[in-house]
């Protein structure tokens, strides 16, 4: 396993977990803790800034205001 910081200014431990269930599959993961704007995670395989952006793009929908 691999340690990655991505830089979120918002979310949540849930929704994060969930994208990365879905990107990496589960149990190859694992959050460790948010710190400021950033999430410390330990990952299988290094996320590539597509998958990164795919993620922060999830996270930022899930506290957009609705009109």
């Amino acid at each position: 396993m691999e340690t990655q910081f991505l830089p979120f200014d918002y979310g949540n431990k849930r929704k994060l977990e969930e994208k990365l269930a879905e990107i990496l599959g589960a149990g190859n993961f694992q959050v460790i803790e948010r710190m400021s704007n950033q999430w410390k995670v330990l990952v299988s395989q290094r996320l590539n800034s597509t998958q990164i952006e795919d993620i922060r793009l999830s996270m930022r929908r899930h506290y957009l205001p609705t009109v």
